[in-house]
This record gives C-alpha cells, sequence and structure tokens, in this order.
C-alpha cells in the first residue's frame, strides 16, 4: 500500500489533469478517482491512529446482553 503522501500526490495529479480534461464524463472520473486516493491517505490516517489490538478484537466477537 503507498504512503499517505504518495496518495495525496496522486490525487492532486489527477485533480490537475480533470482540470484540462475537454471530456465532462473523463473529468467525472478521474475527480472520483481523486476523491478515492483522499479516502485512502484518511483510512491508513485512521489505522495508524487506532491500531488494532486483542482486546478490541475480542470485544467484537464477545456477545453482550
Amino acid at each position: 500500500m503507498a504512503d499517505r503522501s504518495d496518495l495525496i500526490r496522486r490525487a492532486d495529479k489527477l485533480r490537475q489533469q480533470a482540470e484540462h480534461e475537454p471530456d465532462p464524463g473523463i473529468r467525472d472520473r478521474l475527480i472520483g478517482m481523486a476523491d478515492r486516493y483522499v479516502h485512502l491517505a484518511e483510512s491508513q490516517n485512521w489505522s495508524a491512529a487506532h491500531p488494532i489490538s486483542v482486546a478490541s478484537l475480542t470485544d467484537v466477537f464477545i456477545k453482550r446482553d
């Protein structure tokens, strides 16, 4: 998986490419791809801030009343 800065850099390139794209359909797809890269970068940040532990996984599988 690419690191956060690489994902943001890719998103910026796609947005720049979209600015110069005359076809609206392609422009929308490029912007959508850029948004997904940003989302991936944000997800990586969240995962790094909230590491998975055995206790947190156990809580998922324990039935609570």
